[in-house]
């Protein structure tokens, strides 16, 4: 039924002393854990999840390209296409204490659900976003969940990407080897093998939040403390993005830019400075924070206060925010995973 790589195979029997959300023993889900999930989400499990479950448990996936997927938003006759990856798929205890934080007792405003409640989070990615299996249908389709700070059907948390019609189509469409190989190396890779890439320290984060006067993406966080302060301007991997602005008669303006490197603390403070300090007011709009820069004098935002932020584009500008030409900040993705995965060659 289930076609996995054998490379994911033998991952799997190498980590068995490894699950998403802990560090227990792998165990197999039986009919009682079945019997709990159903109870607690009132649907019954598809056929095909139980017979993985049952085969493999909860277990993390291997993050080398091997179980990378993709998914689609659809708005009427529009479809956005972006890359993602499998990191893990969740244990019973943790799909429970999923449910509890997220649907029973949501932590936001609205103290509703962050997504539709006959959606089951069986996985996640390396970040903070969800996969979720359909219940109660004929079609229990998959779908990807961008992690947000808003009840389901509030702010920006209204969509859900498509992923695959069922759960055996989503695990037998995760790539892997020749499938995923192109000419290009994907960023993360390329940072990884940068011995001079400035690492970042817990002290900056707290210096961030105290300067730009709010609390930094959790995403962006990760990221930084995984790889430091990178850079993209080299010729091995793709740096080139298009953005976008969209003024109050919805007429839109399509730029193209390129991505160069993270700020680093040094180079924050000194930019920070320029850029929020001046007597006539700050340059960018409150409530974000300059993070990377690219070529054609621009600056890459993002939003303070958030779990994920869109990616921003602010062209520089002497003039302080909201007057003269400064009025406009440009979208290049709606989180750091999209942005880097959709960067391209010249």
């Amino acid at each position: 039924m289930f076609k996995l790589l054998p490379d994911t195979l033998k991952y799997f029997e190498e980590h068995r002393s490894e699950r998403l959300g802990g560090n227990n023993p792998v165990t197999l889900m039986t009919e009682r854990d079945f019997e709990r999930i159903e109870r607690a989400w009132g649907y019954s499990l598809p056929e095909d999840y139980k017979h993985f479950m049952s085969t493999y448990g909860g277990t993390s996936f291997p993050c080398d390209g091997q179980s990378q997927t993709s998914y689609t938003y659809q708005e009427g006759d529009i479809q956005q296409h972006f890359e993602c990856q499998l990191a893990g798929i969740m244990a019973t205890d943790v799909l429970l204490t999923i449910r509890h934080h997220m649907i029973d007792d949501p932590d936001n405003e609205a103290e509703q659900p962050f997504f539709p409640t006959n959606m089951l989070p069986f996985g996640a990615d390396p970040g903070t976003n969800l996969f979720l299996l359909e219940l109660g249908t004929d079609t229990p389709n998959v779908w990807f969940w961008e992690d947000q700070y808003d009840a389901w059907g509030e702010g920006e948390n209204t969509r859900l990407g498509s992923v695959a019609s069922s759960f055996t189509d989503f695990i037998n469409g995760l790539a892997g080897g020749d499938a995923v190989e192109n000419e290009d190396i994907d960023v993360y890779t390329f940072w990884k093998s940068k011995q001079d890439i400035q690492k970042a320290c817990s002290e900056d984060f707290s210096w961030m939040e105290e300067v730009w006067g709010g609390k930094i993406p959790q995403d962006y966080r990760k990221l930084v403390e995984a790889f430091g302060y990178p850079y993209l301007n080299d010729g091995e991997v793709p740096r080139w993005l298009t953005y976008k602005f969209e003024d109050p008669d919805r007429i839109v303006d399509v730029c193209q830019g390129s991505f160069d490197h993270f700020l680093t603390p040094e180079q924050m403070k000194k930019d920070r400075s320029w850029l929020t300090d001046s007597a006539e007011g700050s340059l960018i709009p409150p409530g974000y924070m300059a993070f990377a820069v690219g070529g054609g004098f621009v600056y890459f935002l993002l939003k303070l206060g958030v779990v994920s932020s869109s990616v921003y584009v602010w062209e520089e500008s002497d003039d302080p925010w909201d007057t003269n030409d400064n009025t406009r900040i440009g979208l290049a993705a709606n989180s750091l995973d999209e942005f880097f995965a959709q960067l391209v060659r010249a």
